[in-house]
């Protein structure tokens, strides 16, 4: 795909209304929404937490409505202005009742530490110490569903028809998501897109925080590093694998933004929105029902229904105008800070992607040995801790650079991640 067909900002996109006519068609449209293009300048990120109440449970939905007041996301308390924390920083509530900040993007992650260690804060005193904050993956509790929204009700029920590994990824894991600009061109986006599947393995065991078994039933398998990217493997095949939409998977290697488009066409529907509580969605692909063969669906598909659907789609990294890097563990307090920090740095000159690139290499497809064996695998720590001295010697704040290299000294001596001491989360956590 040539840069006639770039996107940026002002590029007009189709009414949402306006049914998708073809293949073609819905492989540009996602062209354009999933890669926006531009000069890589911001960095955002999502952090998760998993959350209890006083005596261990799981709280209700009138609780996180009361609690987050008219910051409520609308799924929890449908009323809700939903407003941001004072630092920018949106919250949402995912299935099993973890909470989740979304920041704003920002030009440094010196910035983001800033505003999200101050949001933190804030989120901590609207609990009022009634609502605990965890970042590890829960294995004590049942993976009951808190919120039921028809999204997360279609998702169960597809992920139930495969096994139990659905429900407890979505109810008992807690993540970071790092959010990085897609690029300026075609050339630069394939190799940002190469280098964030590439570290994948290598920084999955390097911040590896969810040690366990993953599941909710069978707990008879083996011990993971990170039994949330352990669960990922056993979720939807099609759907959910870390190499979905990586680089050399599809029939141009070189252009994710020709490639990714394709998968997501060839991605099961996990649910249709529709007036009511009911999303259901019959076992077809996007494609399918764009070709017409859509089961008991009575109508052709939109612009909106295809955005939507793309959402559904998950992989190690996805592309939602920005580039959405998703295999990484909800870290101990403040630990957010450190992969953040590294992907951040390693994005930040093209010169840096394609040393990354090199670096980890040998190890880019090694996912499940990073799920399982973390840190304990030599090669992945050796890659590991390459890649962190790398970000460390790239990064300009004093601060930060002494961060990095601390825990390039962790990574390098096989140690799980360790809290940050940061004055302000550290604080409000203990």
């Amino acid at each position: 795909m040539g840069d006639a067909h770039l996107v940026t900002a002002n590029t007009p996109l189709p009414d949402p209304d306006q049914p998708v006519s073809s293949r073609p068609a819905a492989e540009a449209f996602l062209a354009k929404i999933c890669f926006k293009v531009g000069p890589p300048a911001l960095v955002g990120v999502e952090v998760e937490w998993i959350t209890t109440t006083p005596d261990g449970s799981r709280p209700s939905v009138p609780t996180l409505a009361r609690l987050l007041g008219p910051h409520a996301p609308v799924s929890v308390s449908p009323d809700s202005p939903h407003l941001p924390l004072p630092d920018g920083s949106l919250v949402s509530v995912e299935p099993g009742g973890q909470l989740e900040l979304s920041s704003q993007p920002v030009e440094s992650v010196s910035e983001l530490r800033n505003r999200i260690d101050r949001d933190t804060v804030a989120l901590r005193e609207l609990l009022r110490g009634r609502l605990h904050l965890h970042s590890r993956a829960d294995d004590k509790r049942r993976a009951d569903q808190v919120l039921t929204v028809p999204r997360y009700r279609a998702m169960r029920a597809r992920y139930n028809a495969i096994g139990p590994l659905g429900r407890w990824m979505m109810c008992n894991t807690a993540a970071i998501q790092v959010c990085l600009d897609a690029g300026r061109d075609d050339a630069e986006i394939a190799d940002r897109w190469q280098m964030l599947h590439d570290v994948g393995p290598a920084l999955c065991a390097a911040f590896a925080n969810s040690r366990g078994r993953a599941g909710d039933e069978d707990r008879s398998g083996p011990v993971s590093a990170s039994a949330r990217m352990r669960a990922w493997h056993g979720l939807d095949p099609v759907r959910d694998v870390p190499t979905f939409g990586a680089p050399g998977l599809g029939t141009d290697a070189r252009s994710p933004r020709t490639d990714y488009p394709r998968r997501v066409l060839a991605t099961p529907l996990l649910c249709v929105r529709r007036g009511d509580d009911d999303w259901s969605a019959p076992d077809i692909t996007f494609g399918d029902w764009i070709d017409g063969n859509c089961g008991d669906l009575d109508r052709a598909p939109t612009y909106a229904d295809l955005r939507y659907h793309a959402t559904t789609v998950f992989g190690a990294v996805r592309p939602q105008g920005h580039l959405e890097v998703r295999y990484l563990d909800a870290q101990p307090p403040g630990g957010w800070l450190v992969p953040t920090a590294v992907l951040a740095a390693l994005a930040a000159t093209p010169q840096a992607v394609a040393e990354a690139s090199e670096i980890a290499r040998a190890t880019s497809g090694g996912w499940v040995e990073a799920a399982v064996d973390g840190l304990d695998d030599p090669q992945l720590r050796s890659a590991a801790a390459s890649l962190t001295e790398l970000a460390t010697g790239l990064t300009d704040d004093c601060t930060l650079r002494a961060i990095l290299g601390r825990d390039a000294g962790r990574i390098a001596r096989g140690e799980r991640p360790h809290a940050q001491d940061t004055v302000r989360e550290g604080a409000a956590a203990r």
